[in-house]
């Protein structure tokens, strides 16, 4: 019982710390934490390689455009694809896919709008 208590409470920091860091890249994407864009660009790549991936300069580049298309399909890629929209229907496609979600989240806006590295 110990250690399952043990691994449930760093999974809740785990997850804390992780959703932390998605919203400081997310700040640092609209270039608010420093007056120069290559510090926060420079900062960001650095709280995000502890996700294990240095995620920070592309997210900025698809969240200015999810922010200049925002509700346009195709355009948008915070909104389900039509491959999404199609496919998940009815509870159990769904528990699937909010399962999936980070997944989704990262590969979509290089399907919907792919942008130069």
């Amino acid at each position: 019982m110990n250690s399952f208590v043990y691994y449930f409470c760093a999974y809740l920091v785990s997850a804390a710390l992780i959703h932390m860091i998605y919203i400081i890249n997310h700040d640092l994407s609209h270039f608010t934490a420093f007056h120069s864009i290559p510090l926060n660009q420079l900062c960001s790549v650095f709280c995000s390689l502890s996700t294990g991936v240095p995620y920070g300069i592309s997210f900025g580049k698809y969240h200015r455009e999810h922010h200049k298309h925002q509700g346009i399909q195709g355009l948008d890629t915070d909104l389900a694809s039509t491959f999404e929209i199609k496919y998940f229907k009815g509870p159990i496609s769904k528990v699937v896919f909010i399962l999936m979600v980070p997944f989704f989240y990262a590969i979509r806006p290089m399907l919907v709008t792919p942008l130069p590295l």
